[in-house]
């Protein structure tokens, strides 16, 4: 080619087309995909695609009549085409890791994100606690999973932060090392005295699909535009109540009430990872995501229980302070953590408005040892709250829910017989 430019006399133009021929041909190419049982666009040489299933990727949508005569008519068909495919990813369900997802999703079912950052004096001035030693307090001693570390320990998490972010490990290592020495999950197996005390669950990646029928339903949308989305949550780790909390005479019936997934129910604390160097973002919106929901379906176990007194007022009991509904979130990107709470808002008639997500605290556990000892506060003090605050809440409001319908349980209030 370069000898044919360099010489012009050896140059030739390409010979004139044939309209008549090239017609026929595009008629040809036509008949050939009608009478076809593969639309054009398959890959039947795919394994997992269904035969006459359109690729995603490679879809022609119609052939024309006749063959394009013009570039400007090549063009207009290539728009076409690009048009087609773009309409369909803008109706396609979104994800956390979509730009447009918190607008989107998140907003538009009422759950907004504040991600101010504040100064807080620490768990205990938080919760209204103090620094116990939770084995020798009666109701508390029978869990399994509070953290306590020395300096050594804590040095010790720091170092190995340090070496994953050198090696530049994936997000399943931080998540590992995580769930081995800061978020620790109890023996399921062994005797359990029907004490009706709560013992905590720790859930790896449940799935955790909206289940209308059993109760876990999908926080209702403030504003009816925007993008749909499956609501299809697997949070990396999550904490729940165990059932044997419950009276066993009972305790089958709770599902009648409240989401029950197996042998756990109430959720209250919500983890995800990420790992080092990427953003944020993702896993706070996935927090947002599976904590809102968490957060609506214990608000409206809430207003069954008020719904249920007001309608048998011969049961006693004094309702939950809306204050105490919450939900906590934890966000781990690398060592860098946050901690989040999630509250309802409520109209002035108190029904659901949507939910906040707060920061409450954050810090790295590779940069200070004194972060990662605050942050083992904190789990800790997120527990306790889970099993002498949120649990007998829960409990209660259950039992408010069945005596309206006849069910025996004990006294509200009481966990004598639970």
């Amino acid at each position: 080619m370069r000898n044919n430019l360099k010489n012009p006399a050896s140059w030739k133009p390409a010979p004139p087309t044939d309209p008549k021929f090239t017609t026929e041909l595009w008629s040809t190419v036509r008949s050939m995909s009608a009478s076809s049982s593969i639309p054009i666009g398959t890959n039947p040489g795919r394994r997992g695609r269904k035969a006459g299933t359109p690729s995603t990727r490679n879809v022609v949508r119609e052939i024309p009549h006749s063959p394009p005569s013009t570039t400007l008519e090549i063009a207009s068909i290539a728009e076409s085409s690009i048009t087609a495919k773009s309409s369909t990813r803008s109706k396609a369900p979104t994800g956390p890791r979509n730009i447009r997802f918190e607008e989107e999703v998140l907003r538009r079912h009422g759950i907004e994100i504040d991600r101010s950052k504040r100064p807080t004096s620490g768990p205990f001035d938080y919760f209204g606690t103090k620094q116990d030693d939770y084995t020798t307090i009666d109701s508390l001693n029978h869990i399994t999973i509070w953290m306590a570390a020395s300096n050594e320990e804590l040095q010790a998490i720091a170092n190995e932060y340090t070496e994953m972010m050198r090696q530049k490990l994936c997000e399943d290592e931080y998540a590992t090392f995580a769930k081995e020495n800061l978020l620790k999950g109890p023996r399921r197996a062994g005797y359990v005295a029907e004490d009706g005390l709560f013992r905590i669950q720790r859930l790896v990646n449940p799935f955790l699909a909206p289940d209308h029928s059993n109760h876990w339903v999908v926080p209702p949308k403030m504003i009816e535009d925007g993008a749909d989305w499956s609501w299809d949550i697997r949070p990396d780790c999550s904490y729940w109540l165990s059932l044997r909390g419950f009276n066993e005479d009972w305790r089958s019936q709770v599902e009648d009430v409240t989401y029950v997934k197996k042998v756990v129910a109430c959720p209250y604390f919500t983890v995800e990872f990420k790992r080092d160097g990427e953003p944020d973002d993702v896993a706070i919106k996935q927090v947002a995501a599976a904590g809102s929901i968490a957060v609506y379906n214990r608000f409206h176990l809430h207003r069954n229980a008020l719904q249920s007194h007001a309608l048998k007022k011969s049961i006693v009991w004094t309702p939950t302070p809306a204050a105490e509904i919450r939900h906590f979130g934890l966000t781990f990107v690398g060592s860098t953590y946050a901690l989040w709470v999630l509250r309802p808002a409520t109209t002035e008639g108190g029904d659901w408005a949507g939910c906040t997500m707060e920061r409450l605290r954050g810090g790295d556990c590779e940069a200070s040892v004194h972060n990662t000892k605050v942050l083992l506060e904190w789990i800790n003090e997120i527990h306790r709250w889970g099993v002498t605050v949120h649990g007998p809440a829960c409990k209660d409001e259950i039992k408010v829910c069945l005596q309206r319908d006849g069910v025996r349980t004990s006294d509200i209030g009481s966990n004598c017989g639970s």
